[in-house]
């Protein structure tokens, strides 16, 4: 499964969704959408919604074998893109 942590605004979201849809398709993981990020907050949304991508949203944390966590907007090294170990 491929997780997308969602985060800033509709351009940022766009590109987010293009790279999850990218690494889901070459990878032939499952994509969700995590938008947790826009529930406390004020001033972003979900701006997806509009083109019919349905987040999918994910509640609580997922800790998956054979998944790609990835957050777009981290800086590398940091919190980037992450993948479980296999057993």
């Amino acid at each position: 499964m491929v997780v997308i942590k969602l985060r800033e605004g509709m351009g940022n979201q766009m590109f987010q969704y293009a790279m999850g849809r990218y690494l889901s398709l070459t990878h032939g993981l499952e994509l969700k959408l995590d938008i947790r990020s826009y529930s406390n907050n004020s001033l972003r949304k979900y701006e997806l919604a509009q083109f019919n991508i349905d987040p999918f949203p994910i509640l609580v944390p997922v800790v998956m074998r054979e998944s790609l966590v990835c957050d777009a907007m981290a800086e590398p090294g940091v919190d980037g893109i992450e993948q479980e170990p296999t057993i």
